[in-house]
């Protein structure tokens, strides 16, 4: 049953009558009259259906789980499950032992995001590999959710976290400590050019395979810059 705009007090009376939700509830609860009824309005005005699904007296608009089976809505939408139909299975999304229900704050408005990475705990993917990053977390850092050390360089993607020590733009997770791509004595991981052995990465004036050749050391500046000295 749809709404329209309409701003006389009779016609908001009618919809609390109503319960707005086609099925006249007999009388005006408290709980009702003292709802804030802006949702209500601003609804009213876009032409939106005004409901109260779980007939639990506070309105769609302003119930941030809808159908009351313990999930909020925000973490239903951002789970691609429907906030108007109860989860009556005690589904378990992201399989991690923990159900949607439990995982969830029913009470907000906004994902239940413990972490903080900007994913519902309802469906942050399980840490396959075991490397204390969870496998939604690797797919936006770029490493591999199955591979517990990216970069095979003995340090696992957890402890490398997403530091990034060279500062070209690509964390130490899938840059090795190991490898050494252009051959200028410095690995990738302290190499902001993998790809370039004249690269001063000491910025001393002298590149890393002239010092390389030289037997200085491509981290450590040659203040002389003889290419005799470390």
């Amino acid at each position: 049953m749809k709404f329209f705009r309409d701003g006389t007090i009779g016609f908001l009376i009618l919809l609390i009558l109503t319960g707005c939700n086609g099925k006249t509830s007999g009388k005006v609860t408290e709980e009702v009259l003292e709802q804030d009824m802006t949702c209500v309005e601003a609804a009213l005005s876009e032409g939106k259906e005004v409901r109260d699904t779980d007939l639990d007296n506070v309105y769609n608009c302003g119930d941030t789980d809808d159908d009351n089976d313990g999930i909020s809505d925000a973490d239903e939408i951002a789970t691609g499950t429907d906030p108007l139909v109860p989860d009556l299975s005690d589904t378990d999304t992201d399989h991690d032992g923990l159900t949607n229900a439990e995982e969830s704050d029913e009470t907000s408005a906004t994902i239940t995001d413990e972490n903080g990475n900007g994913i519902s705990d309802v469906g942050e993917a399980l840490d396959r590999d075991e490397d204390n990053v969870s496998d939604s977390e690797e797919v936006v850092n770029g490493t591999d959710p199955l591979n517990p050390d990216t970069d095979n360089d003995g340090k696992s993607d957890g402890a490398e976290g997403v530091m990034d020590s060279d500062g070209d733009g690509k964390i130490d997770s899938i840059e090795s400590a190991i490898s050494d791509s252009d051959d200028d004595g410095v690995p990738d991981e302290l190499d902001a050019a993998n790809d370039d052995p004249d690269n001063d990465s000491d910025g001393d004036g002298l590149g890393n395979a002239d010092e390389t050749i030289h037997g200085t050391d491509p981290l450590k500046a040659d203040t002389d810059k003889d290419g005799g000295g470390g």
